[in-house]
């Protein structure tokens, strides 16, 4: 899972730069772009470089080798690499849609911060672990 959020990561900064790219060259900077589809644009735009950031970083970090740690180490992969498959869509579709209707955006808001949670509840609970058996 490393090795597919590494690359996932990169290939968001590779969207981000790319998306930039667009919107400047293709879409003239969005200078005659009303300002809602703007903001949904940019939004998106820079919600790629976030989630290709935390997939980097999470792919990085030091694992613990216990079964539920692995476990848990999939779930959280395997929402953020979901997460930035989301925002690419967000940033395709959801700039055609009236009204600010963010729902490709929503879900990926969802699986990040479910990614959040879940490393939370494992870092807390391994903590309290950890705290009371160094108390024995």
């Amino acid at each position: 899972m490393r090795k597919a959020q590494f690359v996932v990561g990169m290939v968001m900064v590779l969207a981000f730069l790319s998306s930039g790219a667009y919107m400047h060259l293709r879409l003239h900077h969005l200078h005659q772009t009303p300002d809602a589809q703007r903001m949904v644009y940019r939004a998106s735009h820079i919600n790629m470089l976030l989630i290709g950031a935390l997939n980097i970083a999470s792919s990085r970090r030091a694992r613990s080798a216990e079964r539920a740690a692995i476990l848990i180490d999939r779930l959280t992969a395997m929402l953020a690499i979901a997460a930035a498959a989301f925002f690419v869509a967000a940033f395709v579709r959801e700039p055609l849609y009236a009204h600010l209707y963010r729902p490709w955006t929503r879900v990926a808001v969802y699986c990040t911060f479910a990614a959040a949670i879940v490393d939370i509840i494992a870092i807390a609970s391994k903590r309290v672990t950890n705290g009371t058996a160094a108390e024995r």
